[in-house]
């Protein structure tokens, strides 16, 4: 894989750039409706893992939605919500994708001194790369897989369903390694990855980074280390 170094400034800049095409964002909004606790009761309530299952909702990453999905990633799982549903009285999850760290992956992590509670799998995006055919999709995610970061390549089908397509790749430069690390990441439409995350292990070369989805030999770009750590 080729790297180019380029300066912090070059790469705000293309960043600025790039966040000013796709949209501009005001600040202190101001909330649409606003409703009381007691007025609550007429929505659908959501009540987490249901009745109809043993996963634990745990450490929750962060929420993307993907056309008529919810997406929460968290602790060793990805969970979907269907929106078409919450028309009833309480909803929960309707599809829950395992990712948990393999043994091997956990034990090295504990070899290495770091704490049991951060050897898991800590999910950390979830994206669309593109649509494959009718509304199935192809999707990107990101975990830390105890401190040895890893992406993999999912299909969404229409129900929201997460499958595996067998495509992983080392996620060094756009995931973190550590779970409690600050982490930011942006796919554009054209197949540009932006992320701001660590490079190295003990979370001491912090980056910003560019790479490509679409055209795997386009030059990778980062910030040099000097102007990061």
């Amino acid at each position: 894989m080729v790297y180019k170094v380029v300066t912090l400034k070059s790469m705000l800049v293309w960043l600025q750039f790039y966040m000013n095409v796709i949209a501009s964002i005001p600040e202190n909004i101001s909330p649409t409706s606003v409703y009381s606790r007691k007025n609550t009761s007429i929505y659908p309530a959501f009540i987490g893992e249901g009745t109809n299952t043993n996963v634990s909702l745990q450490h929750v990453q962060g929420v993307t939605k993907i056309g008529d999905f919810f997406f929460i990633f968290a602790k060793d799982h990805i969970f979907t919500i269907d929106m078409r549903e919450v028309n009833q009285t309480q909803f929960h999850f309707s599809h829950v994708f395992d990712w948990a760290s393999t043994k091997d992956s956990k034990n090295l992590c504990l070899k290495k001194g770091m704490p049991s509670e951060k050897c898991h799998n800590y999910i950390k995006m979830i994206a669309m790369v593109q649509t494959i055919n009718g509304n199935s999709k192809k999707l990107v995610t990101c975990a830390t897989e105890s401190f040895q970061p890893m992406c993999k390549y999912l299909k969404m089908d229409e129900e929201g369903n997460l499958t595996d397509l067998g495509e992983s790749f080392r996620g060094t430069l756009t995931c973190p390694y550590d779970p409690t690390r600050s982490y930011a990441s942006l796919l554009l439409p054209d197949g540009h990855w932006y992320t701001a995350t660590e490079a190295a292990f003990g979370g001491h070369d912090a980056v910003l980074h560019r790479s490509s989805l679409m055209n795997g030999n386009e030059v990778r770009l980062r910030t040099e280390q000097s102007q990061s750590s």
